[in-house]
């Protein structure tokens, strides 16, 4: 599971596959069962896994980026911005 020295986030138990993602606690990352959509239990397979644990990741990374640059989460459209520079200025 783990390659080239680093810890690896995709983990069993059982036999379905969870994500360690509590290196994005401040963005509300934790462990978390990886379940498909359309799905009610985490997944058995490993490349889906995989995939979905990518998704995840770029979902986290996102969040934590508009709240270092932007100081909230969260897509925001041209409204929000407008309106969060109104009430700055």
């Amino acid at each position: 599971m783990a390659r080239n020295g680093t810890k690896s986030r995709l983990f069993r138990r059982g036999d379905r596959w969870w994500a360690d993602l509590r290196s994005f606690g401040d963005v509300g990352g934790s462990r978390e069962p990886l379940v498909a959509a359309g799905e009610k239990v985490a997944t058995t397979v490993r490349d889906v896994a995989e995939t979905l644990l990518a998704d995840r990741l770029k979902d986290l990374e996102e969040r934590r980026r508009s709240r270092s640059l932007l100081g909230y989460e969260g897509a925001a459209g041209f409204a929000e911005h407008a309106a969060d520079h109104l009430k700055k200025k």
